[in-house]
């Protein structure tokens, strides 16, 4: 998390703690929340703050 305490506090109390699984599922490259689910819980992530949350990729889902 590229950002001060504050921030990761913030997204560990919405559910989202340092090594957590996630899957993005709705975002826009333009601004707007971007939802990710972590286990069965759905999470919407201020553009900004998601923003500042680096991710490694296990694997690249396609349709």
């Amino acid at each position: 998390i590229l950002g001060g305490g504050g921030l990761r506090r913030r997204l560990e109390a919405m559910g989202l703690p340092p090594g957590a699984t996630i899957v993005k599922l709705t975002g826009s490259p333009f601004g707007g929340p971007v939802v990710v689910r972590i286990g069965p819980v759905r999470l919407a992530i201020g553009f900004g703050m998601a923003g500042k949350v680096m991710v490694e990729v296990e694997e690249a889902l396609t349709s």
